[in-house]
Order: structure tokens, then C-alpha cells, then sequence
């Protein structure tokens, strides 16, 4: 049984405009290293303002979402596809199979609904995304944000006895 712990996983404005600091004085050599750091931190901030959880960081004996969960080795599959009401299935990360998700989007300390999933669409010309619910095991679709996190606000109120 993998252990579960949390750790605290914001980004300040300071420490981003530090990173840039850091890139714009660097040598040429040292500019990619510098970018690499700033575009980590940087994706991460917008992840989290979106409430998505992913598995941004994988280390070797330990897992990472975006909201603070660190899952300790033993954390099995690397992704796990879950069966979806008429026939339909949704992909999870190593991070999102697991319960205990803190609640990006603001409300309950703990999450069950989560962002899990995103993508371009080029017809509306803006971003979709996908939410799960670990408590009942429904998914939105690809929809846009402002539906989702609706969706994850109503399954975090509704289904959140079902999980914890």
C-alpha cells in the first residue's frame, strides 16, 4: 500500500520573477536549464489555477499531483483506464486513480471531482476540458472550463461521503 503525503506546492509571483531573473542573467550555456526551471514553474501555477490534477513530477520513489499529493512508491500502474457508463472509458495518471486530492477549485478541503484531462479545440478556438468524479465515476466530456468546474463543484458537494 502506497503511503500518501502532502506537501505545499504554490507559486508566488516572486518566485517566478525570480526564475526570470535568473534566465535573463544566466550565461547562453545556462539559459536552457533556466528555462526549463521557469517553464516548470510556470505550467504549474496555470495547472493549479485551473484545478487540474496531473502527475507533474515523478521522482524515484514518488509521485506527484498538482494539488500537494505525494504518493510513495508502491504507486502502481503509471495510468489506469476506467470504465465510463455506455461504454465509454476515461484514462487517469498515476496521481489521479488515487483518492485524496486536494481542492484546487476552491470549496471543500478535499476533492473527488477532478480536472483530469484537456484539449484545443480548433472549431471554438479555446481550451476543453475533462472532469472525473471518484465518488459516483462519471465524466463531464470535454467541456469548457466554466462547465467543468461547475461539474467538480456540484460532485465535490454531492459525492464527497461516497469517497472519504
Amino acid at each position: 500500500m502506497p503511503s500518501l503525503r502532502y506537501e505545499e506546492v504554490e507559486v508566488s509571483d516572486e518566485l517566478l520573477s525570480d526564475l526570470k531573473a535568473d534566465f535573463d542573467k544566466a550565461l547562453p550555456e545556462k539559459k536552457i536549464g533556466r528555462w526549463y526551471a521557469m517553464n516548470h514553474y510556470s505550467r504549474l501555477r496555470r495547472y493549479r489555477s485551473q484545478g487540474f490534477h496531473l502527475n507533474y513530477l515523478s521522482g524515484a520513489d514518488a509521485r506527484h499531483c498538482t494539488c500537494g499529493l505525494v504518493i510513495h512508491e508502491g504507486c502502481g500502474e503509471p495510468a489506469v483506464e476506467v470504465s465510463l457508463p455506455k461504454g465509454s472509458s476515461v484514462r487517469l495518471d498515476a496521481v489521479q486513480s488515487y483518492k485524496g486530492h486536494r481542492n484546487l477549485l476552491g470549496g471543500s478541503e478535499f476533492s473527488v471531482a477532478l480536472v483530469i484531462d484537456h484539449k484545443f479545440s480548433w472549431e471554438l478556438r479555446e481550451d476543453l476540458f475533462g472532469g472525473f468524479c471518484q465518488g459516483c465515476g462519471l465524466a463531464s466530456g470535454f467541456l469548457r472550463w466554466k462547465l467543468v468546474a461547475e461539474f467538480c463543484r456540484e460532485h465535490d458537494s454531492s459525492c464527497q461521503e461516497a469517497v472519504m
